[in-house]
């Protein structure tokens, strides 16, 4: 039974596959809208966590034809896409080299490449964009600076190693339910029961006996076997020299943030973290254990570490989507329209 929705878009939109190759030779799925007026171009969409290539449901009516094609795909264990075997692993660095694999096989059919990554999305990019297999004409990264990184060293990978196997899938009585579990476990807040429908609608099938159940392989919700550090990832961001536009919710991930700093920031300017930076680094001399507070202060270093190449803009979303602000800027029919705009802008200006 599917449950997805059609495509309120009138460009041509089909079902896509990619095979990675060998030895791997796993399948990554998503959707591609062609392009009738630019062949020249392609823009590949990269979701987040636990999300899928719906999550650019709202976006693609707004990409014009003449942007040339676009290409949203399910990461490894995501919507459609195959799971990695039972002896992998999901680390952030299997997503960008799945992605890298992808650039790399497009590079010789289209003259230029864009990158979009949103949330986990936009770290892969970065990722991906170091790994230098193609030259990229820009890249937009909604929500996202980075993966998340972890300072535990050999103990951390041990006590992943000998973590406790994952349960089995929950199952829910129907897909209403698990629509609503999903709006209630995102991250940055609640989400809207009708955007969380939009992603379960590639993320969730019907068991046999009637009930649901999410898609996504079960692994993604235990912890990564080994997560880079941030002295790494402040290193690959530093080195990222494709022009790139960094976009960022109001109210989204970094509210608190940006209800005290937002007067700084707009299209063209960078963002001022002096003073908000002393105060998280004063936090985590007090409370070193707190995890919350220690990515905090290092979203905040790594801000200072953002290459020339880097723009940073606010979303500035329609008033009747207000009280349905969170990490996705992107999804929700005026969001949706606001956020492709401000992605055009960006590219018909580069």
């Amino acid at each position: 039974m599917s449950t997805e929705k059609p495509l309120r878009n009138s460009r041509a939109t089909a079902d896509w596959e990619f095979s990675l190759p060998a030895p791997s030779n796993r399948k990554l799925r998503g959707y591609k809208l062609s392009s009738q007026t630019n062949s020249r171009t392609v823009t590949v969409m990269v979701h987040g966590w636990l999300d899928n290539s719906c999550t650019w449901f709202d976006v693609f009516p707004h990409l014009d034809d003449d942007l040339g094609d676009v290409i949203a795909l399910d990461l490894a264990g995501h919507g459609k896409s195959d799971h990695l075997p039972p002896d992998g692993h999901y680390i952030v660095m299997q997503y960008a080299l799945d992605l890298a694999n992808l650039l790399s096989s497009l590079k010789g059919t289209y003259e230029e490449i864009r990158l979009v990554g949103h949330s986990l999305g936009a770290g892969v990019c970065i990722l991906a964009e170091r790994a230098e297999v193609c030259k990229l004409s820009s890249m937009v990264l909604i929500e996202g600076i980075g993966p998340m990184t972890s300072e535990d060293g050999m103990r951390g990978l041990i006590s992943n190693l000998e973590a406790k196997p994952i349960s089995k899938p929950r199952t829910y009585p129907t897909f209403n339910a698990a629509c609503s579990k999903r709006a209630s476990s995102n991250i940055g807040g609640p989400m809207d029961i009708t955007h969380a429908s939009t992603l379960c609608g590639r993320g969730v099938s019907m068991n046999p006996d009637g009930t649901w159940s999410f898609t996504h392989d079960r692994r993604l919700m235990g912890r990564s076997l080994m997560s880079m550090t941030e002295e790494q990832v402040q290193s690959a961001i530093r080195g990222v020299k494709t022009k790139t536009f960094l976009l960022i919710d109001r109210g989204g991930l970094w509210k608190d943030l940006f209800d005290l700093f937002g007067p700084f920031v707009c299209d063209r300017y960078r963002v001022k973290l002096f003073f908000l930076s002393f105060i998280f680094w004063v936090a985590c001399k007090f409370r070193p254990a707190s995890y919350r507070l220690l990515q905090a202060y290092n979203t905040c270093a790594r801000f200072f570490t953002l290459p020339s190449s880097f723009t940073i803009g606010m979303s500035n979303l329609p008033q009747s989507e207000k009280k349905m602000r969170g990490h996705h800027p992107h999804l929700g029919k005026g969001k949706g329209e606001v956020t492709a705009g401000i992605i055009k802008r960006f590219w018909r200006d580069n």
